[in-house]
């Protein structure tokens, strides 16, 4: 791991920002929402990225590489075990990078980490699912394994403007390789850990 200030700097001075990472993430979850196997999609996707930067040594393919494993490990996946990551892992400056930009969260299929999931959730004209309902219709499609994806939005009066009505989404995206949560308005990810009893709490 990187500790020295020179090191530091380094990293900083990279030319891969927060923003890429979030514009790469906004595309592995596409891929998800499409039924994509995405841990396959890295894997031949960092392979070719390899071959193209050994035959022309031209860092912008490290650079997406790179960009690729950090948009992956940022939304809460572990890496798989593949010699064809280790040119990128062992490149330098990567565990800084997953320090820093790590965003995505491992959650366990219970109602206690699924509503922590969603913010603020009041029943009203403008929202007529209460949460634990809520709750529960993501815990029964994901722990059925129901292919499909699914959105929920909270909708509130502004507080300032009164007719002025804010809007806070959040999307299920259950795949046959596994179930995905998306807070749309505070970018962040979530990975279903569908093994769990979802009536537990």
């Amino acid at each position: 791991m990187l500790r020295g200030g020179a090191e530091r700097k380094q990293v900083q001075e990279e030319i891969i920002s927060s923003e890429e990472i979030k514009a790469m993430m906004l595309v592995l979850a596409s891929l998800c929402r499409q039924g994509e196997n995405i841990q396959e999609i890295l894997r031949h996707s960092v392979e070719y990225l390899e071959h193209f930067y050994n035959q022309t040594g031209e860092e912008q393919y490290l650079k997406l590489a790179k960009l690729e494993i950090l948009a992956f490990l940022g939304m809460g996946f572990e890496l798989p075990i593949d010699k064809n990551l280790n040119f990128v892992l062992q490149s330098g400056e990567i565990e800084e990078y997953i320090f820093r930009y790590k965003i995505g969260k491992r959650v366990k299929m219970n109602k206690t980490q699924i509503r922590a999931m969603f913010g603020k959730w009041k029943a009203s004209a403008l929202t007529p699912m209460t949460i634990e309902q809520t709750v529960q219709d993501v815990l029964e499609k994901a722990s059925a394994k129901q292919p499909g994806i699914f959105t929920y939005t909270y909708r509130r009066k502004d507080f300032v403007e009164k007719s002025r009505i804010r809007e806070e989404r959040y999307e299920l995206i259950v795949t046959q390789d596994g179930s995905y949560f998306w807070d749309l308005n505070r970018f962040r990810f979530y990975i279903l850990e569908t093994n769990q009893n979802y009536d537990s709490v």
